[in-house]
Parts: C-alpha cells; structure tokens; sequence
C-alpha cells in the first residue's frame, strides 16, 4: 500500500502534493488488498458504534450528575449560608434561587436533588461573577 502513494509520477516529487491529486486516490481505490479474518473480526457495524456511542453518553451524563452533587456537598452548608446571604445582600436572587439555597443551607437534612444540584452550581458560577469570592 504504501507504495501506491510514494511511488509519484515524474512530474511530482512531492509526496504530500501526489497524495492530493485525483490520480493517486483512483490507484489507491483500484488497490486490491485482502484484510486478515481476524482484521476483519474486529470490526463493528454502524448501529453498533452508535449503540456503545450512545451508551458512553448516558455513562458520561451521569458521571457530570455525580461530579455536580459532589461539588455541592464539597462546599457544605455553611459556605452556602454565604453564598446566599451574599446573593440576599446584593440582590441578585429571585424566589427559585432562594429556595434551592435554602435546600443546600439545610444539608444534610435535607438534600439537594441533581437538577438541584446542577442549578446551584450555575447560580454559584454566576454570583461568582457578581463578586461572590469562593475560598
């Protein structure tokens, strides 16, 4: 194979550019090659790839899950008092803010679903960016 594309015509003496030309990818195409059976064994059809795709998407969403839910238990409760005695003071809340806070100020009594969770950190991303300063 690797002959078809570094043997170049006289006119060319770059590889690189041969490989570029219509010429070199029709002998490529003409190229016979028999691939081993165990070459071969190791291929997956399409619906399978899209199944072990799709499969490593629903792996990897609730990984994130996971990931946000420990971010919000790392902070622990009482950082989160200030986070929204900040947001409070500033004015930067609205009702839905307010109350999954509350949620979060009330661990571990009360825990914080995962969409809950994923909200908290976005609300905390964005106070951050009002000033709130997380250490």
């Amino acid at each position: 194979m690797v002959h078809l594309i570094t043997d170049t015509p006289a006119s060319i003496s770059n590889v690189t550019e041969w490989c570029k030309k219509d010429g070199c990818w029709l002998k490529v195409k003409a190229f016979d090659m028999d691939l081993s059976r165990a070459f071969l064994a190791e291929l997956i059809g399409m619906d399978e790839r899209d199944a072990v795709e799709k499969d490593a998407k629903k792996v990897q969403k609730v990984d994130d899950g996971i990931t946000c839910q420990k971010m919000v238990l790392d902070i622990g409760p009482e950082k989160w008092k200030e986070i929204s005695k900040f947001g409070v003071l500033n004015k930067h809340l609205n009702e839905k803010d307010m109350g999954i806070l509350q949620v979060a100020v009330s661990m571990p009594y009360r825990m914080p679903t995962e969409n809950q969770c994923k909200y908290l950190i976005k609300l905390l991303n964005r106070l951050q960016e009002e000033g709130f300063q997380l250490n």
